[in-house]
């Protein structure tokens, strides 16, 4: 019997826990207007900004500026609906985040 799996499904498992506190955190950040909805939505689906920037092909700052209040803002609903899609969400959803906290 081999055990090789094992170490994967730990690392996996943390890395997994690890995303989710930085959701939770994001969560409280967005509550306090400190963050975009993004971030939470980042986090929730597995992602960091690099990887996020990659699949949704734009610049890394690019990302880091659509995580912030002001920066969400003025987002489209064209590029929202293409994060949300990144993010397996819906654009409501992400809209509508702030006022479900």
């Amino acid at each position: 019997p081999s055990n090789g799996w094992e170490p994967g499904f730990w690392a996996m498992t943390n890395f997994q826990n690890q995303m989710m506190e930085l959701a939770e955190r994001a969560r409280e950040r967005v509550k306090n207007n400190q963050s975009s909805p993004l971030e939470y939505f980042m986090y929730n689906a597995v992602l960091d900004v690099d990887a996020l920037a990659q699949y949704m092909e734009i610049s890394r700052r690019k990302v880091r500026k659509h995580l912030t209040p002001e920066g969400f803002e003025k987002l489209s609903d064209d590029m929202l609906r293409r994060y949300a899609h990144v993010m397996h969400t819906d654009i409501e959803t992400i809209k509508k985040f702030k006022s479900t906290l």
